[in-house]
């Protein structure tokens, strides 16, 4: 089960009704087949404290936000039969190398990819990193988190001028936040996280970090993120670049960072796919809007930017000018410069997917395919709303939809541990999901790479999110839409999705299904080791894809 009947219902029932007086919106609501725990009123979610900064009218706020204390119905999804990975991999006779795997993610997943890749370098070969921060960044506190290492604390506000937690990390800073960010705390985070990388090396809790110095790394950003800071993205590109210069290798050879895609926090797409695109500031699904344009921030965290954003961080509105055939200027004075730094940023990392996958797994000495156009919805009105399938892929037009009957052929689910041994929470939902390309499940000799990609917070199947994914109820708008797959398939990459699971334990809660990278309250203090209960966890499904990793994975021995 996801969560035992003792985590789930911690409070009794007079603190529950205390938390509803005070806080106006915590209810409790059975849902049939699934477990209650507790959820907040859509109206006034937590959600809506980072987006709109409503006022919190009481002390006992303080607590509510210190511990990101809101909690959710985590309903059971109707899912179909479903394998252990071991089961899988003997059904398919799949046989990755253990020299082909990389881990990419984003927001809190690519704090955790970056975790990841460096407590398992030895084993890895890159990482493609989204808005995430360098190594051990919170070290083990929620405050550092929301403070130094995104600017979460700030967005979540008591009153219009009055931030909960101030953004105190490295400049440059969103707009709006540069007064009180730190010049020269960039290169001070960076340091500290090599100090830490060596320690836990020498206590063997973490891979020798020289297996860093031969990976392929790429850092994306959007200029327009609000909750990840710049300076903490520059952090990391510094952390990597000593890396490389202490092993003597050239950081040019092997990281990437481009710093002008007017992106909001997301993973950046091309929506090569055909989905409709968000028109505001929001996904509205009664629109039948699935992925947002490049500037809307919430939920699926899925954006699609062109150059014609460019505008948005490059010009001030004024009289028709024509600096450059780059940028569409017209009503607007652009810096040239900047225009050209941001058209160049689209180029190379509005797919996001390609530019990791790209960057990591194409050494020239193969040809990198292009992906089919059976992945795309094809022949669609989106007047009508989004495609309807039945069992067999067929639409409410009549039509078989190939991207559907591609997607079930491809996407398997399975399960995933929720306990280590010793009775160890990992905090993973009950399923995680992986993309198989369809020349793998039948020619399997021919595949040997596999990629992590970690969601972000709000993205993992068991939040509640608004937004659907289109061809099941099962995995999620990022597993479906993020575009790995597309790519993945046209180079025979198996994708592997684990799932975070929202926790409801008081004061020590992690509601948006996010990945730890702050010790989620005390409870999983090596959570940035081998010896951390995701990360082991993970690592063990990665183990059970590549048998020739023979190394056991390292359990955690507190609790």
């Amino acid at each position: 089960s996801r969560v035992s009947n003792k985590d789930s219902r911690t409070a009794d029932s007079d603190q529950r009704e205390g938390h509803e007086r005070q806080f106006g919106f915590f209810v409790s609501e059975p849902v049939s087949n699934a477990k209650t725990i507790w959820r907040s009123d859509p109206s006034n979610s937590f959600h809506d404290y980072l987006q709109r900064g409503l006022v919190m009218t009481r002390w006992r706020s303080l607590a509510f936000l210190t511990a990101v204390a809101v909690v959710f119905v985590v309903a059971t999804a109707v899912a179909a039969e479903q394998d252990t990975l071991e089961k899988l991999v003997k059904k398919l006779n799949l046989n990755l190398s253990k020299g082909e795997i990389s881990v990419s993610g984003i927001s809190s997943g690519g704090f955790m990819a970056h975790q990841f890749h460096v407590a398992h370098s030895a084993d890895l070969k890159g990482a493609g990193i989204i808005a995430g921060g360098p190594y051990y960044c919170a070290q083990g506190s929620l405050d550092t988190a929301i403070a130094e290492c995104t600017t979460i604390g700030e967005q979540s506000r008591w009153g219009p001028d009055w931030p909960y937690r101030s953004y105190r990390g490295p400049c440059p800073a969103p707009v709006g936040q540069q007064a009180r960010c730190n010049e020269n705390k960039a290169v001070a985070m960076a340091e500290q996280a090599i100090s830490d990388t060596l320690k836990f090396s020498k206590k063997n809790k973490i891979d020798d970090p020289i297996g860093l110095a031969d990976d392929k790394v790429i850092l994306i950003l959007g200029k327009s993120d609000r909750l990840v800071p710049q300076g903490v993205m520059d952090a990391m590109g510094l952390y990597y670049e000593m890396i490389y210069k202490k092993y003597n290798k050239d950081p040019e050879n092997f990281l990437s960072y481009p710093k002008r895609l007017p992106a909001e926090h997301s993973v950046p797409i091309d929506n090569f796919i055909g989905l409709k695109v968000a028109t505001g500031n929001e996904v509205d699904e009664k629109k039948n809007e699935q992925v947002g344009n490049c500037t809307t921030f919430g939920s699926p965290y899925l954006n699609v930017c062109t150059k014609q954003d460019c505008k948005e961080i490059c010009c001030t509105k004024s009289d028709c000018s024509a600096y450059n055939n780059l940028v569409s200027t017209c009503g607007y004075e652009c810096d040239p410069q900047c225009s050209m730094q941001c058209a160049a940023s689209v180029d190379a990392v509005a797919d996001a997917a390609l530019a990791i996958l790209k960057h990591i797994y194409d050494d020239g000495k193969s040809p990198w395919n292009i992906r089919n156009d059976k992945v795309k919805i094809k022949d669609w009105d989106w007047d009508l709303g989004k495609p309807v399938v039945d069992s067999n892929c067929q639409r409410y037009d009549n039509k078989v939809d190939k991207r559907c009957q591609w997607l079930r052929k491809t996407i398997f689910v399975f399960d995933q541990p929720q306990k280590l041994p010793g009775g160890h929470f990992t905090y993973l939902a009950d399923k995680g999901f992986i993309f198989i390309p369809e020349k793998c499940t039948k020619d399997a000799k021919s595949c040997k790479r596999l990629h992590i990609a970690f969601h972000g917070c709000e993205q993992g199947y068991d939040f509640p999110s608004e937004i659907k994914a289109i061809y099941s109820k099962l995995w999620t708008p990022f597993v479906e839409n993020a575009g790995f797959n597309e790519w993945a398939d046209a180079n025979d990459i198996v994708v592997l999705y684990p799932q975070a699971q929202p926790v409801s334990i008081p004061f020590q809660t992690n509601p948006k299904g996010c990945w730890d990278f702050w010790g989620y309250g005390g409870i999983n203090n090596d959570y940035h080791t081998k010896e951390g209960r995701q990360i082991s966890a993970v690592w063990q499904m990665v183990e059970r894809l590549v048998p020739d990793l023979l190394k056991k994975s390292v359990m955690p021995s507190d609790f």
